[in-house]
């Protein structure tokens, strides 16, 4: 695919934009608005699969994704912690947790 071929499946509808109600101030803001309104042909759309499946009823699911929220943010924050005063996300949570209360 070139680089601007999404640019110029865009000019038709810029075209018809512009003989809508030519505005000598429009921007590409207005023009945005205007796109999301109108009832446009998608091709080659198809329905993507979860990268992991839910399973269970919504609490679980829920559940599932609170997890995998947690395990990512306890790797990354590893990393962060690696050359800090604070080692673990637990002790961020205490800390965080005394700032709250007010008996820091």
């Amino acid at each position: 695919m070139m680089k601007y071929d999404q640019l110029i499946r865009l000019l038709p509808y810029l075209a018809a934009f512009e003989e809508e109600g030519p505005k000598a101030d429009w921007t590409a803001k207005d023009f945005a608005y205007w796109i999301l309104e109108q009832d446009i042909e998608v091709d080659n759309v198809t329905d993507l699969e979860p990268a992991m499946p839910l399973q269970g009823d919504l609490a679980a699911q829920i559940t599932q994704l609170v997890t995998l929220n947690y395990k990512y943010l306890r790797f990354y924050l590893k990393k962060k912690f690696k050359d800090e005063p604070i080692s673990t996300i637990d002790e961020f949570g205490f800390l965080a947790s005394l700032l709250v209360d007010g008996t820091m």
